[in-house]
C-alpha cells in the first residue's frame, strides 16, 4: 500500500488550475497522465467549499465568502468564482486520476482519495501516519491518492509523481511513499488468500446507507431535535448464529443500542454526518461485542455509510436506526417579517407538529445500500476431485445453489478424466473418473458384468495425479475392444493345440481298449 502526494496551494507551490495543465504517475513504468478537469461550481458547492475549509486554507486560496459574492462587481464576481472553480477543478482531477489507475488495464490496483486521520492539513506524506479514504473537501484537496494491491502479494513500484502546467512547460515534483510492503505467500496460506482477496472483490462488503433526506426528514443537520438509537444484528463466525451488538451479554443476549444526537437549542449541534460517524465508530457498552468488532461508519459525499469490516466482508448485517423528536424540529417563527431567503430575524421555534416521542425506524436507503463489490455473488464451491471419488460425495448441486432447475447441467469428461458439468456458460468441476494400473492385469479377478477385482497376484491399484501416467480419457466415444490381437492368437492357438493333444489323448485311449477286447476274444 503506496501515498502519492500533489503539492496543495497556489502557484508554485501547486500550479495545476487551467484547461492543458494536467497531473502524472508512473507505477511499476506505466505512465499514468490525467489532464485538468474544468469545473464551473455551483452556489451550493461554493458554500460548500467554504464551510469545508478552514480561515488559513481560505486565506490561502484568497477565498471570499460566497454568499458576498453577489454584491460585488460584475467583474470581481467572476474573478472570485473562478476561485472556487479552480478548486473545483483540482479535486475532479485527483479523483479521475485515482480512477484512471483503478480502472487501468493490467488492473490489480485501487486508489481513492485519502487523509491522515492523525494530521489532515499535512501537505507532507508521514511514513508514521494512518490514510484512510475520505470525501470530505478539504481532504480532497490535499491531493493525497492511497494505492492498494488487489492481489494479495504482489506489490507495485512507484517512480514518479508531478503536476505540469500548459505554457510554460513547468513542472512541479510531488512525493511518493510505501506504507506497508507485499509479502507473498506459500502453500495453503497463499491459496487462502488468494480465494479471500477474490471473495472481497467480487461480492464487496455490506453497505447500509442513509442520506440527510433519510436522517433528518424535511429539518437539516442544525434544525432536526431527532435523538437517535443504534444497533445492528449480525452473524458472529466464531459463535455460529445472530447476535445483536452492542447488547448485555445475557444468554441469550438483548440489543443495548448507542444513543447519539440531541435536541439542544438551535443551532443543534452534534447530529451532523461527522457527528453519527464518530458516535457509531467511538461509542462503547459497558461489556460484550462492540459495533467496532464488526462494522465501520464513513461520511462519503454526505451520505452516512456503515460496511462491514474487512474481517467480516462475506457476513450481512441488518442495521437499527431509530429516532425519537421530544420537542420537535426548530423552525422559522410564522410572524417573522423577513421572508426567506433572507436571514430569520426572530428567535427560531420548535415545531410541536414535528414531535415523535415512540422508537420510529429509519429504513436504509434501498438506491444507495448492498455490496460495493463487482455486482455478483461469490459462491465459494468446496468439491473433492480425485480418484476415488464416489457418487455420494459430490457435493455441488445446481438446483441446490440455485443456478439451475437442473441437477447437474451438462457433463463432459476431458482427456484427464475430470468431469464437470456446464450451465449457463459457466464450468463446474465435480469429480473424475479414475484409471488405475496394475502391476499384473493377468491377475485381476473376474466378477462379472466385465468387473474385476485386485488380488494378490494383481497388486494394489496405482493411480497418478490427473492420471498423468495412465491411458487418457474420451468423452463421447464408443469404446472398442482393447484386446491384445497377438496375445489372443496365441492363446488361441495354445487352446487348439491341447484340444487337439486331449482329443488324441482319447482316441489312443479308445484304440487300446478295442485292442484289448480283441485279444481277450
Amino acid at each position: 500500500m503506496s501515498q502519492v502526494n500533489f503539492r496543495t496551494g497556489v502557484p508554485p507551490t501547486s500550479i495545476i488550475g487551467k484547461e492543458g495543465d494536467s497531473i502524472k504517475v508512473v507505477i511499476n513504468g506505466n505512465t499514468y497522465t490525467q489532464p485538468f478537469v474544468v469545473t464551473k461550481s455551483t452556489e451550493t458547492y461554493r458554500t460548500d467549499i467554504w464551510n469545508s475549509l478552514d480561515a488559513t486554507e481560505r486565506t490561502l486560496y484568497g477565498l471570499v465568502d460566497p454568499a458576498t459574492i453577489s454584491g460585488l462587481p460584475a467583474a470581481n464576481q467572476e474573478a472570485e468564482i473562478a476561485k472556487y472553480d479552480k478548486i473545483a477543478g483540482k479535486i475532479e482531477t485527483y479523483k479521475a486520476m485515482a480512477d484512471k489507475i483503478s480502472n487501468s488495464g493490467s488492473g490489480g490496483m485501487v486508489a481513492y482519495l485519502a487523509k491522515n486521520t492523525s494530521n489532515p492539513t499535512l501537505d507532507t506524506l508521514d511514513p508514521n501516519g494512518t490514510y484512510e479514504a475520505s470525501t470530505e473537501i478539504s481532504d480532497m484537496l490535499q491531493g493525497v491518492i492511497q494505492i492498494k494491491s488487489l492481489i494479495p502479494g504482489t506489490e507495485f513500484k512507484i517512480t514518479e509523481v508531478s503536476e505540469t502546467t500548459t505554457g510554460t512547460d513547468t513542472t512541479v515534483k510531488g512525493t511518493y511513499q510505501s506504507t506497508a510492503t507485499a509479502v507473498m505467500g506459500t502453500g495453503k496460506a497463499a491459496l487462502e488468500d488468494a480465494r479471500d482477496a477474490l471473495a472481497r472483490l467480487v461480492t464487496g462488503n455490506q453497505q447500509s446507507v442513509y442520506t440527510a433526506q433519510d436522517l433528518y426528514g424535511p429539518a437539516s443537520s442544525t434544525t432536526s431535535g431527532r435523538v437517535y438509537n443504534f444497533s445492528i444484528t449480525i452473524y458472529d463466525k466464531d459463535l455460529g448464529y445472530d447476535i445483536p451488538v452492542p447488547n448485555d451479554g445475557n444468554v441469550p443476549p438483548n440489543a443495548s443500542p448507542i444513543t447519539f444526537g440531541t435536541g439542544a437549542p438551535y443551532p443543534v449541534t452534534g447530529n451532523s454526518i461527522d457527528d453519527i460517524v464518530t458516535a457509531i465508530n467511538n461509542l462503547t457498552s459497558p461489556s460484550g461485542p462492540q459495533l467496532g468488532d464488526y462494522i465501520t461508519a464513513k461520511n462519503v459525499n454526505g451520505y452516512l455509510v456503515i460496511e462491514t469490516n474487512d474481517g467480516n466482508y462475506d457476513v450481512e448485517f441488518d442495521a437499527s436506526l431509530t429516532y425519537t423528536n421530544p420537542a420537535g424540529d426548530w423552525i422559522r417563527d410564522p410572524s417573522d417579517p423577513a421572508v426567506p431567503p433572507a436571514a430569520p430575524t426572530l428567535p427560531l421555534i420548535q415545531d410541536p407538529t414535528t414531535i415523535v416521542t415512540d422508537d420510529t425506524l429509519i429504513e436504509v436507503n434501498p438506491d444507495y445500500s448492498g455490496r460495493k463489490g463487482a455486482g455478483a455473488e461469490f459462491m465459494e464451491i468446496t468439491t473433492r476431485v480425485d480418484q476415488t471419488s464416489t457418487q455420494s460425495s459430490l457435493q455441488l448441486r445446481l438446483d441446490k445453489l440455485g443456478i439451475s432447475d437442473s441437477k447437474f447441467g451438462s457433463f463432459s469428461v476431458d482427456e484427464t478424466g475430470l468431469i464437470t458439468i456446464t450451465e449457463g456458460g459457466v464450468q463446474y468441476a465435480v469429480g473424475q473418473v479414475s484409471i488405475a494400473r496394475f502391476t499384473n492385469n493377468q491377475g485381476l479377478l473376474a466378477v462379472g458384468n466385465n468387473n474385476f477385482q485386485a488380488t494378490q497376484e494383481s497388486g494394489k491399484a496405482i493411480y497418478s495425479t490427473n492420471n498423468n501416467n495412465t491411458a487418457g480419457m474420451q468423452g463421447k466415444t464408443l469404446e472398442l475392444s482393447e484386446a491384445d490381437l497377438s496375445e489372443s492368437l496365441v492363446n488361441l492357438m495354445v487352446f487348439q493345440r491341447a484340444f487337439e493333444a486331449n482329443a488324441k489323448s482319447i482316441t489312443t485311449a479308445d484304440e487300446m481298449l478295442t485292442t484289448l477286447i480283441n485279444l481277450k476274444r
